[in-house]
């Protein structure tokens, strides 16, 4: 059948943005299919390791097989159940009073099936879950809400539509403009060499940008000039601005301000003064 956990909730864990309600691992569903009319309360995430299941939310049918899961949101009527003996599945449920913000960023934006790469990392996080809940810790309840935040950024680099791709294969796309970005952010970056370096139109590159970080490629230049001039003024509190916007490919220091200000809220200056003590 499976070993399976639940959270005993308190107070306390209902004023969380998050918290985990229970756990199953190594659950052979083919023993236990599920028709809710009335949906289940809670988020739930059933993964499959072995074996082939059917989905059905509302006129909807699914197959889901290994490398794949279903995510269902509270209350949504639903049935799943076996085609293939075993069925392997793990699942964990979670809910929360903030997670709406927090699931459309990660991409479940509705109950069904996704895809999911490297699928043993949730696997090994819903395993560690489970354990956590069988143990002496007064206060696992607080600790594995953090372990549901983590699962989640995790299943937003892994899990997707079938139509689409996951995060971490966005981002390994971009890889070498992060790194020429990393490498030459001290001098002028037009979009045309960015673009150059993945051999695409600079219009495809806003495109790539847009899908992995919702950013356009300058901006996220200027994110990191700016994560760079934040360490280069603490390291070095006697260098001027002016030197520090220069060495972070700034052409003039009124410039780097005004970018400066517009992602920090602060001026420069402010910035180094507030990090040194000195206000």
């Amino acid at each position: 059948m499976g070993k399976f956990a639940f959270s005993v909730i308190t107070e306390m864990e209902l004023k969380l943005p998050c918290y985990l309600v229970g756990v199953g691992i190594d659950f052979h569903q083919e023993m236990d299919p599920h028709s809710r009319p009335r949906g289940y309360p809670h988020y739930q995430w059933i993964q499959c390791e072995e074996g082939e299941g059917i989905l059905k939310v509302g006129d909807h049918e699914c197959m889901i097989g290994p490398d794949q899961g279903i995510f269902l949101y509270p209350r949504v009527p639903h049935t799943y159940y076996s085609v293939t003996n075993p069925w392997k599945v793990h699942w964990l449920t979670f809910n929360g009073s903030h997670l709406q913000p927090i699931l459309k960023a990660v991409g479940l934006l509705d109950s069904g099936v996704y895809s999911v790469v490297h699928g043993e990392q949730l696997v090994h996080k819903m395993r560690i879950a489970f354990y956590h809940l069988l143990s002496d810790s007064n206060l696992k309840g607080l600790e594995c809400s953090s372990l549901v935040y983590d699962f989640l950024i995790t299943m937003m680099k892994y899990i997707h539509r079938a139509e689409d791709e996951p995060v971490v294969k966005k981002y390994s796309r971009l890889g070498p403009v992060f790194s020429y970005i990393e490498k030459n952010f001290h001098k002028l970056i037009t979009i045309d060499e960015l673009a150059e370096v993945l051999q695409v139109t600079p219009q495809h590159l806003c495109h790539l940008f847009r899908e992995a970080l919702d950013q356009r490629p300058i901006a996220y230049v200027n994110s990191y000039r700016i994560a760079m001039s934040k360490d280069m003024m603490i390291q070095y509190p006697d260098l001027n601005l002016a030197d520090v916007a220069e060495k972070c490919g700034y052409e003039s220091l009124n410039y780097f301000s005004s970018v400066f200000r517009n992602l920090e809220g602060i001026s420069p200056g402010e910035y180094r003064k507030l990090h040194l003590g000195l206000i």
